[in-house]
């Protein structure tokens, strides 16, 4: 046990002192690993297109002129060769050279007559060639050629060509001496016949005659190294006697190939870096290697690394890698990073940027740094003034607002007074202020990270906004004077205007209630939207041509009641009104709602449905009408409740349910039921209204009911109203006009005569219509008093109309 150990101690110490030997060998510059023969140890790595007797034992003949010499013998290569068991095995593994007593015993040997033979040797990694020499048993070959590989057999190059006849064999290739390094050349000088035995054939990588300045360019080192090399054998010498009439097996068991030794000189390449090398595979401890093997892994020195020293080591990149070249060892020099790195790469460009003084470009910097040699702080930190550099802690956070800050939240990261930096000042956008950036400046809000500017001007309209005040830093609001709304203060409040016309904010709008559809204006000038024909800021004015007649009323369309047919409601396809359509025509007057009208046959009639009466009140029935005949018809008109009465009003009151008879001259448009009809809340009605004649024909009729109440203020005085629709009209009973006085010198009857008329004349209807279609158009309740003033109406009076027939009451 103690010797093995101490076997093991002697291995280690070897192994120590080679390593420091490589390293005292190369301190002084350039260094380089001793030179051997690439073959040994490498048996298995050679290889032969041809050898005699692997299959079985093959016979070969040697040319010889004594009588009795035996110059037949047998080649038995199935078994490696041994001087004692199988000395007649001739494998290519025989070339290695040995340096044993006997070792022209041994030999490898082509089969017989083959011309075309290569042998081939594959190294690990890349060598560094020296030299060649062949040593042949038999003739030298009357052709050959080199090649080699520098990329493990991929692509080769042809080192020399040999041939006896240079022109015959290879008539492409130039023959003589080389003209300079690297020159392809046919050599005439190492295949002639003579000698017949242990003639050599010597190739050297670089011929000494010429001078090299510089062995590191690429040119030459293309010559010098390999990873593999090919001999390439092409034509055998013969004496002539294969032209003889003999058997041709026989003749050519003389001729072959049989090489005694083969040396392939050279060493470990490693660019001057190391003088020692390993092997390139690591084995287990208790296997050895051959001794006198040339390895192919170079122990690098100068800070380089790779199987050739070919590259500087990790961390070691701050200038190129060169290979050393005499006192020169061009070591590789250490990156420098400060502590915040362990890995770096060079770069040409920033080599020569820097004078050719630091190249080594720092990788994954720590600690919040960046740069070539993690010497910034990265972009959101700044240097601590009071830390080193290479100091874990010597970059710190900003501390800015990414809203209000340029580039998302960037500080300065270091001080500089030339520059006028501040380690840690935060560059606030032009609108913001702050030390960290994080407010608008006065008259300034809305801190946006979208703005450029960071922050939006107030935009408070001067008009409407307080004076002394300043929009909100966040929302921008300003404070707005009274009746005025909106973010910056320029818009009035609903229902007034005149921003900007006023000492203090806006004005109400003041629209007329009976005469405006709201009270809406424009915020500009003020103006009401009026209902038709009716003018002025205020709705206040009938045009021009139109007076103020009070009338609050809902409408029923004849083409949505029901049919009647005689006594009872028509059902089926039937239950519903034979309707008229009709178009306006340009310049004629609009007769008619709705899509046009409904006709009633002779003694049939319509069921309208009131199912909206908002309050008790007394209710007056209007119809309205158009014939198509010139003969009169008679209305009968009856009111049924579909329930009971809710209100003592109407439960005190008669319904018309019996029918009741109504005259529709065929010269008027309207007529109006002298008896009112008290409505309930709640209660669902039924209008019927029959039609008839003494001669079938169809009538257009209008029904309406109308208060029985109008308002306090009186219908002629310039009282108000909301809602309703401006469509037809019907008449008040006389003592129910208390604004007579606006009417100097006319009577209350003579007010109610010329409000038939504007009935009689309203929309052209006084003249029947071309084609004598009677038609019924709709029914109308009036809504009265109870309704504080449900709506105001202008009414249609024009002056030059005909009255055609007298007033209905």
């Amino acid at each position: 046990m103690s010797h093995h150990y101490s076997c093991i101690c002697l291995l280690l110490c070897s192994v120590l002192l080679s390593l420091l030997h490589a390293e005292d060998d190369c301190d002084s510059g350039s260094c380089h690993p001793a030179i051997g023969d690439l073959l040994v140890g490498r048996s298995e790595q050679l290889t032969a297109s041809s050898v005699c007797g692997l299959t079985g034992p093959q016979k070969y003949c040697i040319i010889g002129y004594l009588e009795g010499e035996e110059k037949c013998f047998l080649c038995d290569s199935r078994y490696p060769y041994s001087p004692y068991t199988h000395p007649n095995s001739h494998p290519i593994e025989n070339v290695i050279t040995t340096f044993e007593p006997d070792r022209k015993k041994k030999w490898w040997q082509s089969e017989n007559g083959i011309d075309h033979v290569s042998i081939r040797l594959d190294l690990e990694t890349l060598f560094k060639f020296s030299h060649l020499i062949l040593t042949f048993k038999t003739f030298r070959p009357a052709a050959m050629l080199v090649e080699r590989s520098t990329d493990h057999g991929h692509t080769w190059k042809i080192f020399r060509y040999f041939a006896q006849n240079c022109a015959e064999s290879f008539p492409s290739i130039p023959s003589g001496p080389a003209k300079g390094v690297g020159d392809i050349v046919c050599d005439p000088r190492y295949s002639d016949i003579e000698p017949s035995t242990e003639g050599q054939i010597v190739l050297k990588a670089l011929d000494p005659s010429f001078e090299i300045e510089n062995p590191y360019v690429q040119s030459i080192q293309e010559l010098i190294t390999l990873t593999n090399l090919r001999i390439n054998f092409t034509k055998l010498h013969t004496l002539g006697d294969t032209l003889f009439g003999r058997r041709q097996s026989d003749l050519l068991e003389k001729y072959y190939y049989a090489v005694y030794e083969i040396v392939v000189r050279g060493s470990c390449f490693c660019n001057g870096h190391a003088s020692q090398c390993s092997p390139v595979q690591k084995l287990r401890g208790d296997v050895f290697y051959q001794p006198g093997m040339v390895h192919g892994r170079c122990i690098c020195q100068h800070n380089t690394a790779g199987m050739s020293c070919e590259r500087c080591k990790e961390f070691y990149n701050d200038a190129p890698w060169r290979p050393a070249e005499g006192s020169q060892d061009n070591a590789c020099k250490v990156c420098k990073c400060n502590g915040h790195s362990d890995r770096c790469h060079f770069d040409m460009a920033v080599y020569v940027a820097n004078d050719h003084i630091s190249g080594g470009v720092c990788e994954d910097c720590q600690h919040h740094t960046m740069g070539q040699h993690c010497d910034q702080c990265k972009p959101f930190f700044y240097r601590d003034p009071l830390r080193a550099i290479s100091d874990p802690y010597a970059c710190i956070p900003c501390d800015c607002d990414p809203e209000g800050t340029l580039y998302s939240g960037l500080c300065e990261s270091r001080t500089d007074p030339i520059l006028g930096t501040i380690a840690g000042r935060c560059l606030c956008k032009e609108n913001v202020e702050g030390v960290r950036c994080d407010m608008c400046r006065l008259s300034y809000y809305g801190l946006s990270g979208s703005d450029p500017l960071g922050c939006q001007p107030c935009t408070c309209n001067p008009s409407g906004s307080l004076s002394f005040s300043m929009c909100d830093p966040v929302t921008g609001e300003c404070l707005c004077q009274r009746f005025v709304t909106g973010p910056h203060c320029d818009e009035c409040l609903v229902g007034y205007w005149g921003l900007g016309s006023n000492l203090y904010g806006c004005s109400p709008c003041g629209c007329d209630i009976g005469g405006a559809h709201n009270n809406l204006c424009s915020s500009s000038d003020g103006q009401c939207e009026c209902l038709p024909n009716i003018v002025g800021r205020r709705c206040t004015e009938p045009a021009l041509g139109y007076f103020f007649l009070p009338l609050d009323y809902y409408i029923y369309e004849a083409e949505h009641a029901k049919p009647l047919s005689r006594s009872a409601p028509l059902s089926g396809r039937n239950s519903t009104p034979d309707i008229v359509f009709r178009e306006p025509t340009p310049g004629k007057p609009v007769t008619w709602t709705g899509p046009g009208f409904a006709r009633v046959l002779n003694g049939a009639g319509l069921r309208f449905t009131v199912s909206n009466i908002p309050f008790a009140m007394d209710f007056d029935i209007a119809l309205r009408y158009e014939p198509e005949s010139l003969e009169d018809w008679i209305g009968s008109i009856a009111v049924n409740p579909s329930g009971a009465l809710t209100s003592d009003r109407c439960r005190n009151k008669a319904l018309l349910q019996e029918p009741y008879t109504l005259a529709l001259p065929a010269t008027k448009r309207i007529a109006l039921l002298h008896t009112p009809v008290c409505l309930d809340p709640g209660v669902e009605y039924f209008v019927d209204v029959y039609l008839s004649q003494a001669q079938a024909g169809c009538l257009h009729a209008v029904a309406a009911c109308r208060s029985q109440k109008w308002p306090a203020a009186g219908t002629l005085c310039g009282s108000w109203w909301q809602g309703g629709r401006s469509e037809s009209t019907c008449c008040p009973q006389p003592q129910h006009f208390p604004c007579s006085s606006h009417w100097p010198g006319t009577s209350q009857w003579e007010l109610q005569r010329q409000c038939l008329r504007a009935l009689a004349t309203y929309r052209n209807m006084l003249s029947p219509s071309p084609q004598g279609r009677a038609d019924t158009s709709h029914i109308w309740l009036l809504l009265g008093a109870a309704w504080a003033m449900a709506g105001r109406q202008a009414a249609f009076l024009s002056p030059a109309a005909p009255l055609a027939g007298s007033c209905l009451w």
